[in-house]
This record gives structure tokens, sequence and C-alpha cells, in this order.
């Protein structure tokens, strides 16, 4: 579980890690599962802006400016949603420098509530890099468990948020971190369970 204090930006028990494409051809998949503190409200003329959830950066040297996680990167953005009580999650990346979100409404997830287990439903986040057409794939499940074998899907709740173009130099790079804004901190602590397969 990821924490974020009240008033900061960053979560206190996180890391960046290395990802080789060698080992998985560059594909990040990632378990999600927003709490009941990620329910917040803040200045309403931010309440809209994404927090930054995972990703990854395409490239190993964060000194050479085509690596840095701002530079080359596919990535999730989150927000809650105070009209339909919900989480909204969406794609979001950067290509040469440049930001790009999702900001169709059919590209966006909508994360119910978990009535039996509390906090939201619990998501699968997976990118997928086609380096031979220089594009990403991003996808999610609802429904799927998890064994020795991996990830199991059954095909419910798939949808593809993005398909974009963008210039790969390297399937290696880091996974992105969890922030917290926008322009506003955290207004109370908030908890996100995250984990990388």
């Amino acid at each position: 579980m990821k924490t974020i204090l009240k008033g900061f930006h960053v979560a206190i028990n996180q890391f960046t890690s290395i990802h080789i494409g060698l080992l998985h051809n560059g594909k990040s998949g990632f378990i999600v599962k927003f709490t009941d503190s990620c329910a917040y409200e803040i200045d309403p003329e931010n309440q809209d802006d994404w927090n930054k959830l995972c990703g990854q950066s395409w490239g190993f040297f964060p000194l050479i400016k085509q690596y840095r996680m701002h530079y080359n990167s596919s990535r999730f953005g989150w927000r809650y949603n105070t009209t339909t009580d919900c989480i909204e999650v969406a794609a979001y990346y950067y290509v040469n420098g440049q930001r790009f979100y999702e900001n169709d409404p059919s590209k966006i997830l909508s994360i119910p509530r978990d009535t039996e287990k509390g906090g939201f439903n619990e998501v699968y986040l997976g990118i997928i890099p086609l380096v031979s057409s220089q594009s990403v794939i991003y996808t999610y499940c609802f429904d799927f468990k998890i064994d020795s074998f991996g990830i199991e899907f059954n095909g419910n709740g798939i949808q593809k948020l993005s398909q974009h173009n963008q210039n790969i130099p390297n399937v290696n790079g880091f996974s992105a971190i969890i922030y917290f804004g926008g322009q506003d901190k955290a207004p109370h602590t908030i908890k996100i369970g995250i984990k990388i397969v």
C-alpha cells in the first residue's frame, strides 16, 4: 500500500524500478486498488486535474533528454469524481517532451466502489509497446485472477484506453511513481494499493 501523507505530493514508501525489455518486451502490468481514502475534495477549479498513478519511461538514461520520464513515457492518471463517486483513470503520455491526455469520455475508465470489500473495484492496467508500429496500447480489465501461472482474464471489462504514435527509443526504462497533483497537495492521507506484475 502506497501512502501519500496530507500536505504532500509523493508517496513516502515508493521507489522507481528499472524494467528491461529483453525480459518482458517492455510490457508493464499494474494491479491497482484504490481505498476509500482516494475519495477527496479540493479547490473546485482543480478537482478535475489528473494525479499521476503509474507507467513507464522508454530508455535507461535520465541524463539524456530522450530517455527522461517527461520526454518519452506512457502512463496512467487518476482522479476522484465527486458527482459519480467513482475513481476515473485515463491514459496520458509524453512524446518528444510534449504531454498528451486522453480526455475523450469514452477513453476514461470509471471505477465504482466495491460494496463488499470496501474501497473501489480492483483494476488491472497494462502497457503494451508495439515497437514496430511505434504505438502503445493501454487496457484494463475488472475481472481477473492471479495464480502461479500469471494473470488470467475472463474477457469482461477489457477496453482500449489509448493507442498513440510514439517514437520509442528503447523498451528498457524506469517505472513511474505515484504523485498527487496537479497543483494541489493531498488534502488528507491517501492510500493506494499498487503491484507491478
